[in-house]
Protein backbone atom coordinates (compact mmCIF):
# COMPACT_ATOMS: atom_id res chain seq x y z
CA UNK A 1 0.00 0.00 0.00
CA UNK A 2 1.57 3.18 -0.85
CA UNK A 3 1.59 6.44 1.49
CA UNK A 4 -1.27 8.15 -0.32
CA UNK A 5 -3.35 4.99 0.21
CA UNK A 6 -1.77 4.89 4.13
CA UNK A 7 -2.88 8.37 4.81
CA UNK A 8 -6.54 7.96 3.56
CA UNK A 9 -6.85 5.42 6.11
CA UNK A 10 -5.42 6.81 8.24
CA UNK A 11 -7.46 9.73 8.01
CA UNK A 12 -10.85 7.63 7.59
CA UNK A 13 -10.24 6.28 11.00
CA UNK A 14 -9.19 9.70 12.67
CA UNK A 15 -12.67 10.85 11.52
CA UNK A 16 -14.57 7.58 12.60
CA UNK A 17 -12.67 7.79 16.32
CA UNK A 18 -12.84 11.43 16.67
CA UNK A 19 -15.98 12.80 14.68
CA UNK A 20 -13.59 15.01 12.77
CA UNK A 21 -11.81 15.17 9.42
CA UNK A 22 -13.61 15.47 6.35
CA UNK A 23 -15.48 12.59 4.27
CA UNK A 24 -13.86 10.34 2.68
CA UNK A 25 -13.22 7.08 0.90
CA UNK A 26 -11.31 3.99 2.76
CA UNK A 27 -8.02 2.96 1.07
CA UNK A 28 -7.79 -0.78 0.99
CA UNK A 29 -5.24 -2.07 3.25
CA UNK A 30 -4.54 -5.64 3.78
CA UNK A 31 -6.66 -6.67 6.62
CA UNK A 32 -5.67 -6.63 9.81
CA UNK A 33 -4.69 -10.22 11.40
CA UNK A 34 -6.65 -10.20 14.35
CA UNK A 35 -10.77 -10.02 14.18
CA UNK A 36 -12.98 -9.46 17.38
CA UNK A 37 -14.20 -13.31 18.35
CA UNK A 38 -18.28 -12.94 17.16
CA UNK A 39 -19.60 -15.60 19.06
CA UNK A 40 -21.21 -13.73 21.61
CA UNK A 41 -23.26 -10.88 20.63
CA UNK A 42 -22.31 -9.21 23.41
CA UNK A 43 -18.66 -8.62 22.48
CA UNK A 44 -19.28 -7.35 19.59
CA UNK A 45 -19.46 -3.62 21.14
CA UNK A 46 -19.43 -0.38 19.09
CA UNK A 47 -15.38 0.10 18.44
CA UNK A 48 -15.36 -3.47 17.62
CA UNK A 49 -17.88 -3.29 14.95
CA UNK A 50 -16.76 -0.29 13.55
CA UNK A 51 -13.47 -2.39 12.95
CA UNK A 52 -15.25 -5.03 11.68
CA UNK A 53 -17.40 -2.62 8.57
CA UNK A 54 -14.31 -1.04 7.76
CA UNK A 55 -13.14 -4.23 6.47
CA UNK A 56 -15.91 -5.45 4.89
CA UNK A 57 -15.96 -2.00 3.38
CA UNK A 58 -12.58 -2.28 2.08
CA UNK A 59 -13.63 -5.61 0.01
CA UNK A 60 -15.77 -4.10 -1.68
CA UNK A 61 -18.55 -1.24 -1.66
CA UNK A 62 -21.51 -1.67 0.35
CA UNK A 63 -24.95 -0.04 0.94
CA UNK A 64 -26.10 0.82 4.06
CA UNK A 65 -28.83 -1.66 4.56
CA UNK A 66 -26.18 -4.27 3.48
CA UNK A 67 -23.52 -3.47 6.09
CA UNK A 68 -26.29 -3.09 8.57
CA UNK A 69 -27.13 -6.97 8.02
CA UNK A 70 -23.96 -7.91 7.78
CA UNK A 71 -22.75 -6.42 10.88
CA UNK A 72 -25.82 -8.01 12.45
CA UNK A 73 -25.15 -11.53 10.82
CA UNK A 74 -21.80 -11.64 12.33
CA UNK A 75 -22.64 -11.16 15.56
CA UNK A 76 -23.83 -7.05 16.30
CA UNK A 77 -26.53 -6.23 18.36
CA UNK A 78 -28.72 -4.27 15.92
CA UNK A 79 -28.89 -0.87 17.86
CA UNK A 80 -24.79 -1.28 17.89
CA UNK A 81 -25.28 -2.18 14.13
CA UNK A 82 -27.32 0.59 13.27
CA UNK A 83 -24.88 3.08 15.35
CA UNK A 84 -22.03 1.96 13.21
CA UNK A 85 -24.07 2.47 10.16
CA UNK A 86 -25.36 6.18 11.35
CA UNK A 87 -21.58 6.93 11.94
CA UNK A 88 -20.30 5.72 8.99
CA UNK A 89 -23.22 7.81 6.82
CA UNK A 90 -22.14 10.72 8.86
CA UNK A 91 -18.27 11.03 7.65
CA UNK A 92 -19.46 10.04 4.15
CA UNK A 93 -18.09 6.05 4.21
CA UNK A 94 -21.83 5.14 3.62
CA UNK A 95 -23.75 6.92 0.85
CA UNK A 96 -26.60 4.90 -0.59
CA UNK A 97 -26.88 7.75 -3.71
CA UNK A 98 -23.25 7.98 -4.64
CA UNK A 99 -23.50 3.58 -4.51
CA UNK A 100 -26.82 4.10 -6.56
CA UNK A 101 -25.34 6.22 -9.10
CA UNK A 102 -21.98 3.97 -9.62
CA UNK A 103 -24.40 0.84 -9.87
CA UNK A 104 -26.37 2.12 -12.37
CA UNK A 105 -23.53 3.04 -14.87
CA UNK A 106 -21.33 0.26 -14.15
CA UNK A 107 -24.71 -2.33 -14.89
CA UNK A 108 -25.59 -0.02 -18.08
CA UNK A 109 -22.50 -0.16 -19.32
CA UNK A 110 -21.49 -3.68 -18.66
CA UNK A 111 -24.87 -5.74 -19.40
CA UNK A 112 -27.15 -2.69 -20.82
CA UNK A 113 -30.29 -3.28 -18.58
CA UNK A 114 -33.37 -1.61 -18.48
CA UNK A 115 -34.07 1.22 -15.58
CA UNK A 116 -36.67 -1.26 -14.32
CA UNK A 117 -34.71 -4.31 -14.16
CA UNK A 118 -31.46 -1.91 -12.15
CA UNK A 119 -34.84 -0.55 -10.32
CA UNK A 120 -35.42 -3.96 -8.82
CA UNK A 121 -31.24 -4.72 -8.12
CA UNK A 122 -30.90 -1.24 -6.40
CA UNK A 123 -34.12 -1.99 -3.97
CA UNK A 124 -32.74 -5.63 -3.48
CA UNK A 125 -29.91 -4.07 -1.79
CA UNK A 126 -31.95 -1.93 0.17
CA UNK A 127 -31.86 1.53 -1.21
CA UNK A 128 -34.90 4.07 -1.04
CA UNK A 129 -37.16 4.01 -3.48
CA UNK A 130 -36.71 8.23 -4.16
CA UNK A 131 -32.59 7.45 -3.65
CA UNK A 132 -33.22 5.16 -6.87
CA UNK A 133 -35.69 7.76 -8.76
CA UNK A 134 -32.58 10.36 -8.17
CA UNK A 135 -30.12 8.41 -9.64
CA UNK A 136 -31.97 6.79 -12.65
CA UNK A 137 -33.45 10.25 -13.99
CA UNK A 138 -29.30 11.43 -13.83
CA UNK A 139 -28.52 7.97 -15.68
CA UNK A 140 -28.51 8.51 -19.94
CA UNK A 141 -31.90 7.47 -21.45
CA UNK A 142 -32.86 3.94 -21.61
CA UNK A 143 -34.00 4.09 -25.11
CA UNK A 144 -30.64 4.87 -26.14
CA UNK A 145 -29.16 1.84 -23.59
CA UNK A 146 -31.41 -0.11 -25.86
CA UNK A 147 -30.42 1.03 -29.21
CA UNK A 148 -26.80 0.89 -28.73
CA UNK A 149 -27.18 -2.40 -27.55
CA UNK A 150 -29.55 -3.96 -30.06
CA UNK A 151 -26.68 -2.21 -32.47
CA UNK A 152 -24.38 -3.95 -31.28
CA UNK A 153 -25.83 -7.35 -31.38
CA UNK A 154 -27.43 -6.87 -34.71
CA UNK A 155 -23.83 -6.18 -35.74
CA UNK A 156 -23.27 -9.91 -34.70
CA UNK A 157 -26.37 -11.36 -36.95
CA UNK A 158 -24.45 -11.56 -40.41
CA UNK A 159 -26.63 -12.83 -42.65
CA UNK A 160 -29.25 -13.88 -40.65
CA UNK A 161 -32.64 -13.53 -41.77
CA UNK A 162 -34.74 -10.48 -41.00
CA UNK A 163 -37.33 -12.22 -38.96
CA UNK A 164 -34.88 -14.50 -36.93
CA UNK A 165 -32.85 -11.12 -36.52
CA UNK A 166 -35.81 -9.78 -35.01
CA UNK A 167 -37.23 -12.55 -32.84
CA UNK A 168 -33.56 -12.84 -31.28
CA UNK A 169 -32.83 -8.68 -30.05
CA UNK A 170 -36.94 -8.67 -29.15
CA UNK A 171 -35.87 -11.70 -26.46
CA UNK A 172 -32.35 -10.00 -25.61
CA UNK A 173 -33.97 -6.97 -25.01
CA UNK A 174 -36.87 -8.34 -22.97
CA UNK A 175 -34.27 -10.06 -20.74
CA UNK A 176 -32.68 -6.94 -19.66
CA UNK A 177 -35.83 -6.11 -18.60
CA UNK A 178 -36.84 -2.86 -21.02
CA UNK A 179 -40.55 -2.84 -22.06
CA UNK A 180 -42.29 -4.23 -24.68
CA UNK A 181 -42.70 -0.67 -26.58
CA UNK A 182 -39.15 0.15 -25.83
CA UNK A 183 -38.59 -3.49 -27.96
CA UNK A 184 -39.93 -3.41 -30.19
CA UNK A 185 -39.37 0.68 -31.17
CA UNK A 186 -35.70 -0.35 -30.99
CA UNK A 187 -36.14 -3.91 -32.91
CA UNK A 188 -37.96 -2.17 -35.62
CA UNK A 189 -35.33 0.91 -35.90
CA UNK A 190 -32.09 -1.01 -35.81
CA UNK A 191 -33.67 -3.84 -38.59
CA UNK A 192 -34.89 -1.13 -40.38
CA UNK A 193 -31.01 0.64 -40.26
CA UNK A 194 -29.38 -2.09 -41.61
CA UNK A 195 -31.91 -3.32 -44.47
CA UNK A 196 -31.77 0.35 -45.77
CA UNK A 197 -27.34 0.29 -45.19
CA UNK A 198 -27.84 -2.99 -47.37
CA UNK A 199 -29.82 -1.43 -49.91
CA UNK A 200 -27.53 1.51 -49.97
CA UNK A 201 -24.77 -0.80 -50.79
Amino acid sequence: MGAADRAATIESLRALMTGVGPPVRVAEPSAPPDEPALDEPGEVDFDAAKRIALRRLNARSRTSAELRADLVGRGAPAGVADAVVARFEAVGLLDDAAYARDWIESRQRSKSLSAARLRRELLGKGIAEPVIADALAATVDEADIALAYARKRLGLMAGVERDVARRRLAGQLARRGFSQAVVMRTVRRVVDEREGSLAGD
